[in-house]
C-alpha cells in the first residue's frame, strides 16, 4: 500500500517527517545558541538543587517552622530556599565556565557540543512524542509506516523501550 492509497493522503507522511525534522533541528539550533556548558549546567543545577533540597530541607525547616508557625509552609519554604540558592550557584558556575571557554578560544567547541546535545535532546523529545502517540492511538502505526524519519526514530525507540508499539516496516516496493 502506497501513501497515496491510505486514508491519510499522500503528503501527510512527508508533513509528519518534516515536523519531526524541524523539532530536532530546532532543538539543535537552540543547543548551538546556548552551548553545551549552559545546557549541561542547567541539567546538573536542577538535579543538584533537587538532591540538596531533599537532603537539607528537614534541617532548615526546623529553623523556619517556629518563626512561620506552619509545618507545611516551613518545609515548602525551606525546600524552595535551598533549591533557589543551588540554582543561583549553578548559574554562576555556568557563567564563569562560559567566560573561561571564551577566553581560551574554545567557545566554538562549547557551541558545537551544544548543537550535538540539542540534536540528542530533540531526538529524545520526538521519540517520546512518537511513543505517546502510538500508546494513545495505535492506528497511527499505519501512517507511521509511510514516513521515513519517524519510522527510523520508532525503530530507535524500540531499542530503548522493547515493549513499545512500533509501526510495522512496509513491504519493499
Amino acid at each position: 500500500m502506497t501513501p497515496a492509497e491510505t486514508s491519510w493522503g499522500p503528503l501527510l507522511p512527508w508533513v509528519i517527517d518534516g515536523i519531526a525534522a524541524l523539532l530536532i533541528l530546532g532543538s539543535g539550533i537552540s543547543g548551538l545558541i546556548k552551548g553545551a556548558i549552559r545546557i549541561l549546567g542547567a541539567i546538573a543545577g536542577v538535579v543538584a538543587a533537587i538532591i540538596l533540597g531533599w537532603r537539607f530541607t528537614p534541617a532548615l525547616a526546623e529553623l523556619l517552622i517556629p518563626r512561620i508557625g506552619s509545618v507545611f509552609f516551613g518545609k515548602v519554604l525551606a525546600f524552595l530556599a535551598i533549591f533557589i540558592a543551588v540554582m543561583i550557584v549553578a548559574a554562576l558556575v555556568v557563567f564563569l565556565l562560559n567566560k573561561l571557554f571564551d577566553a581560551i578560544l574554545l567557545g566554538w567547541v562549547n557551541k558545537l557540543l551544544g548543537f550535538v546535545i540539542g540534536l540528542v535532546i530533540g531526538t529524545f523529545i520526538v521519540c517520546v512524542i512518537i511513543w505517546v502517540s502510538l500508546q494513545l492511538y495505535p492506528e497511527l502505526a499505519d501512517l507511521y509506516t509511510h514516513t521515513r524519519l519517524v519510522r527510523l526514530l520508532a525503530a530507535i525507540l524500540l531499542v530503548f523501550a522493547p515493549g513499545a508499539r512500533s509501526p510495522p516496516v512496509p513491504p519493499p516496493a
